[in-house]
């Protein structure tokens, strides 16, 4: 089992990848905006929890997917992905994978 933490402030996106993920046995928290995603991330840091994978949008409200990716990195997670249909804009950041919204559910089914 895997713990993961999936940001987007699109509900049926992240419904498709929990429902996906859980089946498959993996921990999933939901954040449906950067600064909840950020939250979870840190409770997972106070209670000692490794982040397996963290899945963030770019665009969100609050805070966008560069900042999530960022604390997700600080925190130690082993893997981070920035899901967005517009990752020609995103700057690189190392360790940071940066995947197409129509590519995702190929890239977390070999996870």
């Amino acid at each position: 089992m895997s713990n993961i933490i999936i940001a987007d402030d699109n509900r049926d996106h992240i419904q498709c990848l929990k429902d996906l993920l859980t089946l498959e046995g993996h921990k999933v928290e939901a954040a449906f905006d950067g600064e909840e995603a950020i939250n979870i991330i840190r409770e997972y840091v106070r209670n000692n929890i490794q982040i397996d994978l963290v899945i963030t949008d770019m665009n969100m409200p609050k805070a966008d997917g560069l900042v999530v990716a960022a604390a997700a990195k600080k925190a130690g997670a082993k893997r981070i992905i920035i899901n967005s249909s517009y990752h020609a804009e995103i700057p690189p950041m190392k360790g940071v994978s940066i995947i197409d919204k129509i590519n995702i559910l190929k890239e977390i089914g070999e996870f």
